[in-house]
Parts: structure tokens; sequence; C-alpha cells
């Protein structure tokens, strides 16, 4: 082969090499789109929703049940009207009945129990922050109102005091 390794050979044929480097350059592409559209990362199967997504979760699974209550009640009103069957309407009218308390069993639930192999995590220094802030407001709530009551303290101390004038046959003070 005049001299060149087999991966020149490739390299120059266009093989392999540049269908991988074209890969490469569309999964870039293709990453750089999806994080401009916002695009979330995929679960993975073992790996649990956070607390926030799951609260979110639970406030649109209790605003579509306390909606569904309303058209229930509808169509229990409607099946007994127009299409006079009372047990159709008994029937939608049963559903309608529980539909607020599940509604609010599901959205006071407590989410995702926490794995146990998990280990705990403890952040001392967020803890040992979290003090010192406390302590320094308190030294400052202190210091402010030491300031007041020695401001206080010494604009009680100070007195008036009316000089003789000579027009009133006083001495003036020496």
């Amino acid at each position: 082969m005049d001299g060149r390794s087999q991966q020149e050979h490739d390299a120059f044929d266009g093989s392999v090499h540049e269908t991988h480097a074209a890969e490469i350059r569309v999964s870039h592409a293709k990453r750089a789109v999806l994080r401009l559209k916002g695009h979330k990362a995929e679960l993975v199967t073992d790996a649990h929703q956070s607390p926030e997504e799951n609260r979110l979760h639970r406030e649109k699974v209790y605003a579509w049940l306390q909606g569904l209550r309303v058209p229930f009640l509808l169509a229990s009103g409607v099946a007994y009207v127009w299409w006079h069957s009372i047990l159709l309407s008994a029937v939608l009218f049963a559903i309608s009945i529980p539909l607020p308390w599940v509604a609010v069993v599901i959205a006071n639930g407590v989410g995702e129990r926490r794995d146990p192999r998990t280990p705990a995590v403890y952040k001392p220094a967020v803890a040992r922050e979290y003090q010192a802030f406390v302590l320094e407001q308190h030294n400052q709530q202190r210091a402010l109102a030491q300031g007041n009551n020695e401001a206080h303290a010494s604009e009680q101390d100070f007195q008036v005091v009316d000089h003789n004038d000579a027009s009133e046959g006083g001495s003036p003070p020496r």
C-alpha cells in the first residue's frame, strides 16, 4: 500500500473514519438543538422524581379530579332529565361524590418513599453557616438595642443650662 498504514488508507478512502466523524457531528448538533429546546434528560429506570416534580404531579392530579366532579354531576343530571335513566344518573352521581376526597388524599400524599439503600447525607458546613448567620443576626440586633439604650440615656443626661445675662444683673459664669 505504498508506505501508508491501514488507518491512513481508510482516512483517505472515506470509509469508517469519515462516517464516525459525521455521526459525532450529528450527535453534537442534536444535543445542541435539544439543549436549546429545553429538552429534559431521560430518567433512568431506578431514578426517582425530584420532590418538586412529585408535588407538581400531585397538583395536576388534584386539579383533574376536582375538575371531573362537575362534569360527572352534569352528566348525572342529563342522564336523568333527557334520557330518563335513573340507574345511569345514580351511578354518575355516586362516582362524583368521593372525587373531592380522593383528590385531597392524593394531593396530600408524601410522594415516593426513600430507598433505604441510599445513604443519608448530612452537610455540616451548611449547618455551621446557618448557625453563624443566626448568631450574627442576633449580635447585630443586640448591638442595635444597646445603641438605642445608650442614645436614650445620653439624651436624658443632657441638661439645658440657662446663663445669666448681664442685663439681668447677674455675673457671667467664669
